[in-house]
């Protein structure tokens, strides 16, 4: 077991663990993503998001991405995963994703 608590001198706005379990089909990769820092506090101002998953491509963007914070290998563009560290000119992107998000819902009667 390997615990990774962050990037000295970064701000943590997000949580991620990755479990590879051995079974009969071969390795299996789960990942849990969160949003929040779980604090009882902050919980009553606004909510957190959880996901977890057994998708291929996460599990695959979640070991690439402990294995760039530890220095075992360098940083890889991910496949479903977005990693503000290495990911800088993202931040126009997921802006421009958020965008067409919210007019994809919009009502169309104003």
């Amino acid at each position: 077991m390997q615990v990774v608590q962050g990037v000295r001198n970064l701000k943590t706005h997000a949580k991620i663990c990755i479990v590879v379990r051995r079974e009969s089909h071969g390795l299996q990769r789960y990942v849990h993503v969160g949003t929040g820092n779980y604090n009882e506090i902050t919980a009553r101002i606004y909510s957190d998001v959880s996901f977890f998953t057994a998708d291929p491509d996460i599990g695959a963007d979640a070991s690439a991405f402990f294995n760039a914070i530890t220095g075992r290998s360098e940083p890889l563009s991910y496949r479903r995963l977005s990693a503000a560290l290495w990911d800088c000119g993202k931040r126009s992107s997921v802006s421009s994703m958020r965008k067409r998000s919210i007019r994809s819902r919009a009502c169309p009667h104003g």
